[in-house]
């Protein structure tokens, strides 16, 4: 969704047309048009199963040299603040990351804006009602492969502000939580009590399911719509919901 958010304003602000080649597979095995709608200007493109090595190969030669980049030269750009040199050129380019495509405090391009999302109503009518809630703190934990998450942000980090939460609201207050480890879950529910404690249960957990992923869209829309998220080291799943809800970010870090 930052690729996507990024990638529409360079189209925008440089009058380019954008295609998104959106991939289905094991790290996301859901089409975009299940989660969300796009703008009409956006061409999106979805690609089912494996995506051929050999058509990578080919993107240099079909567009020409030098125009097919990926996390290794955007990192590059914005390091040396030149992402709107490369941006603004009027060849067709190529480009396959995870990352922005300019840092957010880019002169040249407005900040990113989530409002180009637009939930399905499959998503959007499964969003629980409990966010009427005025003290609904976020919660996000995450855990599985994502080491550096592991390491720098223990369950004891986010006990200690939930903790401190709930002595500052006199208890008044609920925490969501989003998390891909069931464990953690069980422990905050076990330590606050069903009372404060609000997490979605019986979900899919596997990015390779598409279930999976409408899931964890789900998740991210109900962070967005708490008071504040405290969130994992390394993660951007909590940067992302708090963009989208303009709300503040806590890193808990030790």
């Amino acid at each position: 969704m930052r690729v996507i958010a990024s990638a529409y304003h360079v189209a925008e602000t440089e009058n380019k047309k954008l295609v998104l080649v959106w991939k289905n597979d094991t790290d996301c095995n859901c089409s975009y048009r299940e989660l969300f709608n796009l703008p009409e200007n956006i061409q999106g493109i979805v690609v089912n199963g494996f995506f051929p090595k050999k058509f990578l190969k080919l993107i240099p030669t079909i567009m020409g040299k030098n125009r097919f980049f990926t996390d290794k030269d955007i990192k590059l750009w914005k390091e040396k603040n030149k992402a709107h040199e490369f941006l603004s050129k009027p060849e067709n380019i190529y480009i396959r990351t995870c990352e922005t495509l300019y840092k957010t405090t880019d002169e040249h391009f407005p900040p990113l804006d989530y409002t180009i999302f637009h939930p399905v109503s499959a998503i959007s009518d499964s969003l629980p009602k409990i966010f009427d809630h005025t003290n609904l703190i976020g919660i996000h934990i995450r855990r599985t492969d994502n080491i550096a998450s592991i390491e720098n942000s223990p369950l004891e980090l986010f006990m200690k502000n939930m903790d401190r939460e709930m002595d500052e609201n006199n208890g008044n207050c609920i925490f969501f939580i989003a998390s891909d480890d069931s464990e953690s879950k069980s422990l905050l529910l076990k330590r606050y009590g069903s009372k404060h404690i609000f997490t979605r249960t019986g979900i899919e957990l596997s990015r390779a399911e598409q279930n999976g992923i409408r899931d964890a869209y789900i998740d991210l829309l109900c962070l967005s719509k708490c008071s504040k998220i405290y969130g994992s080291y390394w993660s951007s799943f909590g940067r992302c919901a708090a963009h989208i809800g303009n709300i503040p970010l806590i890193i808990c870090k030790k």
